[in-house]
């Protein structure tokens, strides 16, 4: 499945509004296609969800950290670490 992330362009706190309810709603599917498939699919593939999954949950964190909404550190390595786990150029 692929989710693509998007954004209303009205302005600046709706455009960052809306991209954090994508990724929110992008960690949510993640997380249920985990519950559902731990007993469908081999090990491999569920710790390679598992790691994408983390790697979401790093990237919400890195911007809510930078919008001052949550008070999560996320490294700038971890930070990076994440953005190449899911392929993001």
């Amino acid at each position: 499945m692929t989710r693509r992330l998007s954004y209303d362009n009205t302005d600046a706190k709706t455009r960052i509004d809306t991209l954090l309810v994508d990724l929110n709603n992008a960690a949510v599917a993640l997380r249920a296609g985990l519950v559902a498939a731990q007993q469908a699919v081999t090990s491999s593939v569920v710790n390679t969800a598992i790691t994408t999954f983390n790697a979401l949950l790093t990237v919400i964190d890195a911007f809510e950290g930078m919008l001052g909404i949550s008070l999560t550190s996320v490294s700038s390595t971890a930070e990076a670490t994440a953005l190449s786990t899911l392929a993001v150029k």
